[in-house]
């Protein structure tokens, strides 16, 4: 393996690792985005009672 093998190796591991966190944050802000609206829907149903 020369040097431009393992510049390609360490820049396609590091850009799955990116991928991978950023696919991970987005499910987490759709987590998070779905539980707020929830909550808001219900404070909102609770207020015009």
């Amino acid at each position: 393996m020369n040097k431009i093998d393992g510049i390609a190796l360490i820049a396609f591991i590091t850009c799955d690792a990116i991928l991978e966190s950023t696919n991970k944050y987005k499910y987490f802000y759709q987590y998070c985005y779905k539980s707020i609206m929830y909550e808001t829907k219900d404070i909102v149903t609770r207020l015009f009672k």
